[in-house]
């Protein structure tokens, strides 16, 4: 459910322009957006719209309108956006909450119009389609390919420390093939004892490793932890010299729920709880270079790529996402 086309215009009726990213601010709006900080109605932060709205529109009438043609913010792809009406979401690392249906306008019409289709054929056929109005909740940078992620009562994904009592879920989810190809340089945990001698140090409050179990819906979903760059030792990043920059690494324990957008959302609630430490300025992972869907889950939470780098464990993309770019 990714982000595929983003647009924002400067002035009112100005051209619209294409963007790979756009920084907004919570209760604000785009910024350098035209309706940046405007209050006349609810929901000005940001409009969406599906793509599948306006190729259905171009397929029905023989048109020819581009993704740009409904001027609104972000344009997704594969999910029902009025479904998100009186919910909260996030777009990547960016949280918002819908406000009510952006509902296609006579002017809309008058641009959608053509020598076969009406100005009011257009606003009809679009009606309820045209998109949502949202509020920002949170401050961050919005990028193309971010995920749009629902959340829900039962659905929101929470993080308890590691225990002694997690070590053989742990020990089983490590020895799963989906993560045996690709966790610890293919050395994965094979019993409870490694596990144990490996993982249960860092349970300690002086560790500069955080372990945690991502829980969904009251049952374990996952593992991930954070680490402190500058203190790895064993040969891990030993150029690196700003106390503030982290790492975290994680994976999903049960392959059935791969490919849903878990990872994605995993990682956005993770990279949103460590930001609220203020001495944290950077945070950074390292999948390998032929993880694609590792890559995709981070590309998808707002981490750009940063270069390959060698690593004790074998060659990685370095991946990062500032404080900056997460948090205004």
């Amino acid at each position: 459910m990714p982000i595929e086309r983003i647009f924002l215009a400067t002035e009112p009726g100005a051209a619209l322009i294409e963007t790979a990213h756009i920084r907004v601010v919570a209760g604000a709006g785009i910024e350098g957006d035209r309706y940046f900080n405007a209050k006349e109605e609810p929901g000005q932060n940001l409009t969406l719209v599906e793509a599948e709205a306006i190729e259905d529109f171009n397929a029905k009438f023989g048109t020819r309108h581009g993704l740009s043609s409904t001027r609104r913010n972000l344009v997704t792809r594969g999910i029902r956006l009025d479904s998100l009406v009186g919910k909260e979401f996030s777009a990547g690392s960016v949280r918002l909450r819908g406000v009510e249906l952006c509902e296609p306008c006579r002017g809309l019409g008058t641009a959608l119009a053509t020598a076969a289709v009406s100005r009011a054929a257009a606003v009809r056929y679009l009606a309820h389609r045209a998109g949502i109005r949202a509020d920002i909740l949170t401050s961050g940078t919005i990028a193309v390919g971010a995920e749009i992620t629902p959340y829900s009562a039962d659905s929101r994904i929470a993080f308890r420390p590691l225990q002694e009592a997690d070590l053989s879920l742990l020990t089983d989810w490590l020895n799963r093939p989906h993560v045996l190809e690709w966790w610890g340089g293919g050395d994965a945990a094979s019993s409870i004892e490694t596990t144990r001698r490996k993982y249960l140090p860092r349970v300690d409050e002086a560790s500069t490793v955080k372990p945690y179990i991502a829980v969904l819906a009251d049952e374990p979903l996952g593992f991930i932890q954070s680490y402190v760059a500058l203190d790895c030792g064993d040969g891990w990043w030993k150029e690196e010299r700003d106390p503030g920059v982290h790492g975290i690494d994680q994976f999903i324990g049960d392959s059935e729920r791969l490919g849903r957008g878990l990872g994605t959302a995993m990682v956005n609630a993770f990279v949103g709880r460590l930001f609220e430490e203020p001495g944290i300025t950077r945070i950074q992972a390292d999948p390998a270079p032929a993880n694609a869907r590792a890559i995709r889950c981070y590309v998808k939470a707002g981490f750009r790529p940063a270069g390959r780098v060698t690593t004790p464990d074998g060659p990685a993309l370095l991946m990062v996402i500032e404080r900056a770019e997460a948090i205004k």
